[in-house]
């Protein structure tokens, strides 16, 4: 069991604590007594945030209501992955949460790379490589290839770029991918999201 604990702390903000507990009726337990604990303290658990889940994977396999959790950016749930031995099996793991993943996409977004023709290739990398080694690190530490996502909208908006910056592509969207692919396949080192996620497919759907 996984009880995930939110503490609000008066008006300066909130913590968000989990705590692993070996069956359902300690993580009750647990529960009762942290709450009349804080309460002494003034404090107080957040009610919509505080919840008791079930870490399902391939040995726990009973039915509960809540199997998954979001903590600092991630999202905690049953997972197919391979073991050591190569054999497929069901874990419980963290990977990027999908909020993290939307809040990242309005970034990029933000950055409105299809308007920044005046830069090279060699300076683009250079001012996008800080800002996506960052989230590439701390997002990727965990199955990796909940990040392809983001690689992919990354790319979308690098193949803008190129379809309005150079006039081979002739503005083309698939062209400007295509382009970007032989790039890619010369220097996969040049972003820093191309050195993590290589098994992903292009896509050439529109971003919003």
């Amino acid at each position: 069991m996984a009880d995930r604990i939110g503490v609000y702390a008066g008006r300066n903000g909130a913590d968000d604590v989990v705590i692993h507990c070996k069956s359902h009726a300690q993580a009750m337990m647990l529960r009762g007594r942290l709450r009349k604990r804080l309460a002494e303290c003034k404090l107080e658990m957040s009610p919509g945030k505080t919840k008791v889940v079930y870490c399902k994977d391939r040995e726990r396999t009973e039915a509960y209501p809540e199997i998954s959790f979001d903590f600092v950016g991630y999202t905690f749930r049953p997972r197919k992955s391979f073991s050591k031995e190569g054999e497929l099996s069901v874990n419980f793991l963290p990977a990027m949460s999908g909020r993290a993943a939307k809040a990242i996409r309005q970034t990029v977004r933000g950055w409105d790379l299809s308007h920044r023709t005046p830069l090279s290739l060699e300076v683009m990398a250079r001012w996008l490589n800080p800002m996506l080694r960052c989230r590439v690190k701390y997002y990727g530490r965990f199955y990796r290839s909940a990040m392809n996502c983001i690689a992919t909208h990354v790319d979308l908006h690098l193949a803008k770029w190129v379809a309005r910056k150079y006039k081979r592509v002739h503005g083309s969207l698939a062209q400007a991918y295509e382009w970007l692919r032989r790039i890619q396949r010369a220097g996969p080192g040049l972003f820093a999201h191309w050195e993590i996620c290589t098994r992903r497919e292009w896509s050439t759907t529109r971003a919003g």
